[in-house]
């Protein structure tokens, strides 16, 4: 018997390591460097039919600078993305989020 397809949400996870790597490559390699950068995140399908959320997880994995290689599998995949940096609160309060979000 088919089923029919349903919406799963989309939970978003920053893990804090990832925040302890980037203030570390921030502060060692890009210093005031505020170039737009690719990430990697990783989106988990729900493990269960009553589970009706889906992860995406940003981990000290997902900069540049990791030398780990992620695979995905049947209930995981891996995602790419812009991670925006800026360095100023004035920068911060100038960007355009509505274009920056359109470019998803």
């Amino acid at each position: 018997m088919s089923k029919d397809l349903v919406f799963s949400s989309l939970n978003p996870f920053v893990d804090i390591n990832f925040w302890q790597d980037f203030a570390n490559l921030k502060l060692e390699k890009l210093k005031l460097d505020d170039k737009p950068m690719r990430v990697f995140g990783t989106y988990t399908l729900p493990v269960s039919s009553s589970a009706k959320v889906s992860i995406l997880s940003i981990s000290e994995k997902s900069l540049p600078e990791s030398n780990t290689k992620t695979i995905g599998g049947l209930i995981e995949s891996k995602v790419e993305g812009t991670f925006h940096n800026v360095n100023t609160l004035e920068q911060y309060k100038e960007a355009d989020r509505k274009t920056i979000a359109g470019t998803l």
